[in-house]
């Protein structure tokens, strides 16, 4: 299997320190650390010019925070993109999945999530600490509304199509799509897409006919 490659942004040189030594400790060779950050601006050179399917940014790093970074980076296929963050508000985290966000990791949860949330973003998931509280974001997300992007998932998948069928037609990833879908089920509080058309449909997201 192919390690996958994480890059890692934290102003904090300790707690960086402590990632990286997480990632060598237990990453048991399914991880390959491509970069390890000081600051949003390093992070910004180092995605534009290395390959990597997963960066774990620091919510609020001075000059170029990692939400910053996730504006920047959320039209793309890779890489998915979790921030990190000692606060666990549902308005910050409903904003940062709508920007564009595929993870949320409470920095003291990071010892036990943050190598599941990596390895769940990398295929398509979306992953948020359990100390996030469930029905708080999906209120807060519901206050936000579907993006145009995730309507336009939800209609093809209303449609019958497959996620494969949706990213050709959207000229997106697959795993972009999967992400999209998982942001919806997470709003529209279900497990599966044909849940999630029914409430689409009843929630007016969807026509009823």
């Amino acid at each position: 299997m192919t390690p996958i490659r994480v890059l890692i942004a934290d102003d904090h040189a300790l707690f960086r320190a402590g990632l990286e030594a997480l990632f060598d400790s237990r990453g048991g060779g399914r991880f390959h650390l491509v970069a390890s950050c000081a600051d949003g601006r390093e992070a910004l050179e180092q995605l534009r010019s290395t390959p990597v399917d997963v960066a774990i940014l620091d919510h609020q790093m001075g000059g170029i925070t990692g939400l910053d970074l996730v504006r920047s980076f959320s039209g793309g296929t890779v890489p998915a993109l979790v921030l990190l963050s000692s606060f666990g508000a549902p308005s910050l985290v409903a904003e940062a999945l709508r920007a564009g966000a595929s993870g949320w990791v409470l920095k003291g949860d990071a010892v036990d999530d943050l190598l599941t949330a990596v390895a769940a973003v990398s295929e398509g998931e979306v992953f948020i600490s359990s100390g996030i509280p469930k029905d708080g974001l999906r209120e807060a997300m519901v206050s936000l509304g579907p993006s145009p992007r995730e309507l336009e998932v939800l209609r093809h998948l209303a449609e019958g199509r497959t996620t494969a069928e949706v990213a050709a037609l959207l000229g997106i990833g697959l795993k972009t799509v999967e992400t999209h879908r998982s942001h919806l089920f997470i709003k529209l509080g279900v497990p599966n897409v044909a849940a999630a058309v029914a409430e689409g449909i009843r929630s007016g997201w969807l026509p009823s006919c």
